[in-house]
């Protein structure tokens, strides 16, 4: 469902959030660490209840749907996003074109902050503060200070690689 409050193993109902991600495991592959799944968050829902019996834990849920208006105010939040996706892009080479294309293609608000959310490094308590939001101008509002933190590391880098990289040829040199 959501998160755990605190880093457990063994979670208790009590040590989970209530607001999480119905979501429908896609894919599963056993690897030499265990198992990889692939999940699609298909909904957003509160836990009302949680129950646990053994190993099994199940909840009650009541579904949040999240409505976008379309306003300039989105428009401008998405404009903003994607002009730092393409900087980012611009700036990185273990970002692929395919994966700039299908970010770039979303047209919805909401897919577009979950997606990218997955994406940038941000810390669990922001994503989850992110799923618990309802005003869709705050999520949109929060996506680029990680994408900006996201540029100037990716800014950074490149410094710093050219600077080695130079350093690496004026000993070549000498």
């Amino acid at each position: 469902m959501g998160l755990t409050e605190t880093d457990t193993d063994d979670p208790a109902p009590d040590d989970l959030r209530r607001v999480g991600t119905v979501g429908i495991i896609r894919q599963m592959a056993k690897t030499a660490n265990g198992i990889n799944i692939i999940v699609e968050g298909v909904a957003r829902a509160r836990a009302d209840a949680i129950t646990r019996t053994g190993t099994t834990m199940r909840a009650q849920i009541t579904p949040l749907p999240e409505r976008v208006e379309h306003s300039m105010e989105v428009e401008a939040h998405l404009r903003r996003i994607h002009d730092l996706i393409e900087k980012a892009v611009s700036l990185s080479t273990g970002l692929s074109e395919e994966l700039r294309a299908v970010v770039m293609n979303i047209d919805d608000p909401l897919r577009l902050v979950y997606v990218l959310a997955t994406l940038i490094d941000m810390i669990p308590a922001d994503k989850q503060a992110l799923l618990e939001e309802n005003d869709v101008v705050k999520k949109l509002q929060a996506i680029p200070a990680a994408l900006t933190r996201e540029v100037s590391l990716l800014v950074l880098k490149g410094k710093i690689e050219s600077q080695a990289q130079q350093e690496m040829t004026d000993a070549q040199r000498q």
